[in-house]
């Protein structure tokens, strides 16, 4: 379960941000396991949370085996759904001073679902109709805005149905970066194994069973596939996982990340001012 996964990992981010003061691990010399290859992995969550704070922009691609409602699945949150075996990608761009954009698109296509971010020049939020809350979006609808169409200028945050589009942009980001658990490894992952590849990155793979600890075994997907690519500074620049929840089906993850200072996106067209659409 994507949704539940995202909590669970927001609760160890006070363990991780501790970290942060540490120096990256060595990358192996050669195939590592048991407490080395944990210790790496841990020591790629620490300096990949450091990276995002300098900025970053991350695609994560998502395969659905079964028609999903994304509103109860993903980060940022949308009304949309997608049938069985559709595709979305997801794009979510931070800047150091916290100006943000992100997006949720069918693929392929690209048709856009919904989007959110921080305009540059006021500091205001902007999203599409398809990310306010019920009640907001009724009321954009009847001043004739569509689910695609971005509301700008929107001063209450709490207009916005995902409190995490509102507040923690960074935070979506370091979640779409690693998979989950990364950040609680000696309680989720059941097997870690770190590869260094010819390149000068480090592969790291492993699994996790249901049942995590970290999750209080409410978390029962098991994912038999997790993989990130670390680069030489010993953060994350992609992973790839897999996933089957009970009554959910199977999905698959795939995610690139660059890091420093972003140009920011303004907000999708069309758009319409919040005086006019939620008065």
């Amino acid at each position: 379960m994507r949704r539940s996964t995202v909590v669970i990992k927001g609760a160890v981010t006070s363990v991780v941000i501790v970290a942060l003061t540490l120096t990256a691990a060595s990358p192996p010399s050669q195939a590592d396991t048991g407490q080395a290859a944990l210790d790496f992995l841990s020591s790629t969550d620490a300096a990949t949370l450091t990276a995002v704070a300098g900025g970053v922009d991350v695609i994560e691609q998502i395969t659905y085996s079964r028609a999903t409602d994304l509103s109860n699945e993903l980060y940022p949150l949308v009304h949309a759904t997608v049938p069985a075996g559709g595709k979305v990608r997801v794009h979510v761009t931070v800047d150091p001073d916290q100006t943000n954009y992100m997006s949720v698109r069918r693929m392929p296509g690209s048709r856009l679902l919904g989007a959110a971010g921080q305009e540059m020049l006021s500091g205001s939020r902007w999203a599409t109709v398809s990310m306010l809350t019920t009640s907001a979006a009724r009321r954009a609808r009847a001043a004739g805005a569509t689910d695609a169409t971005a509301i700008t200028g929107i001063t209450n945050a709490r207009v916005i149905e995902d409190p995490w589009v509102a507040t923690e942009p960074a935070e979506i980001a370091r979640r779409m970066v690693l998979p989950p658990y990364t950040g609680a490894q000696d309680e989720g992952w059941t097997t870690v194994v770190t590869t260094p590849q010819a390149d000068g990155t480090t592969l790291i793979s492993g699994t996790i069973n249901a049942g995590v600890p970290a999750s209080d075994g409410e978390d029962m997907c098991v994912r038999p596939f997790v993989e990130i690519v670390v680069g030489p500074d010993g953060v994350a620049r992609s992973s790839h996982w897999r996933e089957t929840c009970p009554g959910k089906g199977t999905r698959e993850y795939r995610t690139t990340s660059t890091f420093g200072p972003q140009p920011i996106q303004p907000p999708t067209t069309p758009t319409m001012p919040a005086s006019r659409a939620l008065r």
